[in-house]
């Protein structure tokens, strides 16, 4: 094994003027991809540690809309079965319900309330009038083969390369609120029957 030790020459200080914006250009971009990298760790240790104590649909719903805030996103849905944090009637589907719910939602950067629609609308505000076009990148949320429901980005916030990190991050994290609260579920019912047979 051969180690040579080097030293980055930067622009002008090699006497090489003609290669001067290329070096300065490849800086910058090293330079903005190191803080990019920094950014989205920092959001993603925030975003996982916040749903860790996440313990309603509501909270989960305030965290989703912050995360995508902290991405600076002005448009992201995130829509789910309706059933998915109901321990009781999680079932492994195959297929969307004919119902979903909206968990977490801006649109043009205004907060959107948790609500019902049906399947097939997509998205709720797909029926609002807008002044300028709207394109959007749907993409499923899913945990190895459990079917989550999908999340939706403006076109233009979706950063080449980053998408499936970001997908999987969002899907684990919904898994894991889902077996918290399956967790929560299951504990409450076991207390139930322990103060029943004392």
């Amino acid at each position: 094994e051969i180690v040579l030790p080097t030293e980055i020459i930067y622009g002008e200080s090699c006497g090489c003027a003609s290669h001067n914006m290329r070096a300065k250009t490849s800086v910058r971009a090293l330079s903005a991809d190191s803080r990019l990298r920094e950014k989205v760790l920092q959001q993603t240790v925030e975003f996982t540690t916040a749903l860790a104590s996440v313990a309603t649909q509501r909270e989960a719903g305030e965290h989703l809309t912050a995360f995508a805030r902290s991405w600076e996103a002005r448009e992201m849905h995130v829509c789910v079965d309706p059933d998915f944090f109901d321990a009781q009637e999680q079932q492994e589907r195959e297929t969307y319900p004919d119902e979903m719910m909206l968990l977490s939602g801006l649109s043009n950067g205004r907060e959107l309330t948790q609500q019902r629609f049906a399947t097939r609308k997509m998205l709720p505000l797909l029926e609002e009038e807008r002044d300028e076009p709207l394109a959007l990148v749907f993409a499923p949320l899913h945990y190895m083969n459990r079917n989550i429901g999908y999340i939706t980005f403006d076109v233009t916030h979706v950063v080449s390369g980053m998408l499936p990190s970001l997908l999987l991050l969002v899907s684990s994290a919904m898994m894991s609120m889902s077996l918290r609260a399956t967790v929560q579920e299951y504990t409450t019912r076991l207390e139930r029957i322990s103060a029943r047979d004392e």
